[in-house]
């Protein structure tokens, strides 16, 4: 796990789910401080092969509330690449799954082609952060032997973004379990309602989003929600007065 400056909440979490399964999976904790993300995912890469290791269980350090059996549920899946869900820290608190609009555009070319979607229990995904995610050794033998290494550099293209993306160009399979949602940043997920709700009513005040016409963000419906462009039908059917085009910053992101 890369480490700067950690969530006050990362360490006493992270220190009690290690306390009680460390003896259990015999973990190893690579802790890395002050070393760009990429360069500390390479390292643990390499010490991982050293020890002999089977799995690398990714983390961050801004992510907190980890189950203490959330390995024992992801080694169950049995899958190459698994993790749990996450979400952004900021509203509307997207979750951190992603599909591919158009599966031929590469995750390194950094068009807007990724959509974001939330399963109810375990899914295919095309992009999967590092929230905690299990991914097996034999990911990385494999693109050692294609001559990939995902962690080499970091230019404009983050490293789970090119990770997945290798991933893919060597038919390997990214999972994400819904069912489990980590902390990420400083609104508990048990608060992210009323604080959802609290920045629709900011929008609608200002005319950018008509509550009525919010489309709900689940596995049945995996769009971008207040999203001007998917909102502008329906509400000017319910002749609201819109604000000039170049007056609405965008909410999308790169997740357009």
């Amino acid at each position: 796990m890369p480490f700067n400056k950690a969530h006050k909440w990362h360490i006493p979490s992270l220190m009690e789910w290690y306390a009680r399964n460390q003896a259990k999976h015999e973990l190893v904790l690579n802790w890395v401080a002050w070393r760009p993300l990429q360069k500390a995912l390479q390292g643990a890469v390499e010490r991982a092969r050293r020890l002999g290791c089977t799995h690398i269980l990714f983390t961050e350090h801004d992510h907190w509330g980890y189950p203490i059996d959330g390995l024992d549920v992801l080694l169950a899946h049995d899958k190459d690449v698994v993790g749990f869900l996450t979400h952004y820290k900021e509203p509307p608190y997207y979750p951190m799954a992603y599909r591919k609009k158009d599966p031929s555009v590469s995750m390194m070319e950094r068009k807007k082609n990724l959509r974001v979607f939330r399963p109810s229990g375990l899914a295919q995904c095309d992009l999967i952060t590092w929230a905690f995610t299990l991914v097996k050794m034999s990911v990385f033998d494999k693109m050692l032997e294609a001559g990939k290494d995902p962690f080499a550099s970091w230019g404009v293209v983050p490293p789970d973004s090119c990770f997945c993306q290798y991933c893919e160009d060597l038919g390997i399979e990214r999972w994400v379990d819904g069912s489990v949602e980590i902390e990420h940043g400083d609104v508990p997920i048990s608060h992210i309602p009323a604080m959802r709700r609290a920045f629709e009513s900011i929008l609608a005040s200002q005319r950018r989003l008509n509550l009525h016409d919010m489309v709900e963000l689940d596995e049945e419906h995996d769009i971008i929600p207040y999203q001007l462009e998917l909102q502008k039908e329906a509400i000017q059917a319910r002749n609201v007065e819109l604000a000039p085009a170049d007056e609405v910053p965008a909410h999308d992101s790169v997740l357009a």
